[in-house]
């Protein structure tokens, strides 16, 4: 069957992720990267890549095929779900007006894609996040955030910021109580706040920014808006505190 990128639906269940026909719902193939009772995340890049992450792996599967790229175990992460964000392949940025168009101020401005150098895929899980090179699957950095325990951390990914001094990229991470700013070339720690010292109450955390939603309004689905791996995570923990006092 002859299909184009746009025509694909991706869904994960059951430990498969599958890639579906928008027009009939046909299966234009499948396969399985995890347990059956995993909550899998899955992104897709504009080049053509699934990053599918469950368990403690994230993997790189091609959109067109289905064939795995790469895996990364993600060393240290244990076995819990996995929220993933990515840095964009490449930003856009008004062109700046020749001399003889300034009459034309009225009109829209032009724009020019300006590709980036490496894109990065960060995943988050069990109180860290983990920088993955999106080309190669191989590890850039980790941070295990101090205070985020065992949480399933959610992370917002924003561009430079000329105004408020940012040359780079920054990847804001909510674990437990706290949140954590750090470059998302490096994982260098901007800075951290800790916003409860109640202990009472849910520990699981959404994050939002203005930025951050009008990418989200089209009812994409995110880790923020649809917390179902932290809810499983919850019911998890509650089953388990249950085995022990048997």
């Amino acid at each position: 069957m002859e299909f184009t990128r746009d025509d694909i639906l991706i869904c994960a269940v059951k430990g498969y992720v599958y890639a579906i026909h928008k027009k009939d719902g046909t299966i234009l193939w499948e396969k399985y990267i995890a347990i059956r009772a995993a909550v899998i995340s899955v992104y897709v890049s504009d080049n053509d890549r699934v990053i599918a992450a469950a368990v403690g792996a994230t993997h790189s599967i091609d959109l067109m095929t289905g064939e795995i790229i790469w895996s990364n175990n993600m060393t240290g992460f244990g076995y819990s779900e996995v929220s993933i964000v990515a840095t964009p392949s490449g930003t856009v940025k008004p062109l700046q007006l020749l001399e003889d168009e300034v009459d034309k101020l009225y009109l829209p401005p032009h724009y020019e894609t300006v590709t980036q150098d490496q894109q990065i895929i960060i995943a988050c899980s069990k109180g860290g996040a983990l920088a993955i090179d999106f080309n190669t699957g191989d590890t850039l950095w980790q941070y295990d955030c101090p205070g985020g325990g065992y949480n399933i951390p959610v992370a917002i990914i924003e561009p430079p910021n000329q105004k408020l001094g940012r040359q780079t990229q920054l990847a804001y991470v909510g674990s437990g109580r706290c949140v954590y700013c750090l470059d998302a070339r490096t994982g260098y720690l901007v800075w951290s706040v800790s916003l409860s010292w109640n202990v009472l109450g849910s520990g699981y955390m959404t994050l939002a920014s203005p930025w951050s939603s009008k990418l989200a309004a089209e009812t994409n689905t995110a880790f923020s808006q649809n917390p179902s791996a932290q809810a499983a995570n919850k019911k998890r923990t509650k089953d388990k505190n249950n085995d022990h006092k048997k």
